[in-house]
């Protein structure tokens, strides 16, 4: 998988452990794409959101069945042999 991560970590593949260094990293380029997008085009999700704010920004109906939640932080974490 490091073929793959090193894909697109190129600005931060030195600073994986460096929490602050990320964070910071995230958050500015958060803010560029809001500031960069028209807020009608761009949709600020988390995906604990449900379906609702999804579907009602793409012009979509609601499915029937249950917003899917898979791939928890700790079932990642024991995929990759993390804590």
């Amino acid at each position: 998988m490091s073929a793959f991560f090193r894909s697109f970590s190129g600005p931060f593949a030195d600073h994986l452990h460096d929490r602050a260094f990320l964070t910071d990293y995230f958050r500015r380029h958060t803010e560029e794409v809001k500031a960069t997008i028209a807020p009608e085009r761009l949709l600020i999700y988390e995906a604990g959101q449900g379906w609702e704010p999804l579907c009602r920004f793409l012009g979509a109906p609601v499915p029937q069945e249950a917003y899917p939640s898979e791939n928890s932080r700790a079932e990642f974490a024991a995929r990759v042999g993390g804590s």
